[in-house]
């Protein structure tokens, strides 16, 4: 008998056979799907908890910067009050001079005084940009008229940055500064 002749003679045994594999073989291949399928979903479940962790890490990771530059700004705050200028203005025995005098803890850097209708005089102009260290002054000659009304403005910068205006008008009658307003120039 040749392979052919027992082949066809055995054929419904060989396919109830092959059948039986294809069962077994299927069953197989849907046990290894169904186990994919759990680990994909254990795999999903981690990368969902591994994701809500590192949202939380940045989370407190942007609330540690917030407070770093919250803290950094207080110090700078707190250096800037230390080395604060004071301004102050007395009378000169020459009429028509004011002295400018820095008696705070630091430099005023950047001085700049006008008149606050913007007018300026050629004394005026003289200390533009100057730099008034802890108890130094400067004499400058105003217009009594102009420094009444509207007034002058002096502007100057602290060490760490922070921009002062400070307005007042001139009493020549008195020698004195009078209605003085000190603001923080953004």
């Amino acid at each position: 008998m040749t392979f052919w002749g027992w082949l066809g003679n055995n054929s419904s045994q060989i396919q109830a056979l092959a059948g039986a594999v294809a069962v077994f073989v299927g069953i197989a291949v849907g046990w290894v799907a169904w186990k994919q399928k759990g680990a994909a979903e254990a795999q999903a479940a981690a990368a969902l908890r591994q994701t809500t962790a590192a949202e939380l890490q940045a989370d407190a990771a942007r609330q540690q910067v917030a407070a770093a530059r919250q803290q950094t700004e207080t110090s700078l705050l707190i250096a800037d009050r230390q080395v604060f200028p004071h301004i102050s203005f007395t009378a000169t025995t020459n009429r028509g001079h004011i002295d400018i005098l820095n008696n705070g803890n630091g430099s005023a850097l950047d001085v700049e005084l006008n008149y606050i209708n913007g007018n300026l005089g050629d004394d005026l102009l003289r200390i533009a940009g100057k730099t008034l260290v802890v108890g130094d002054s400067v004499t400058v000659r105003i217009d009594e008229g102009q420094a009444a009304n509207p007034g002058l403005r002096l502007t100057y910068e602290t060490v760490f940055g922070t921009k002062y205006v400070l307005e007042f008008q001139w009493n020549g009658q008195i020698s004195q500064a009078v209605n003085q307003k000190l603001s923080v120039q953004s």
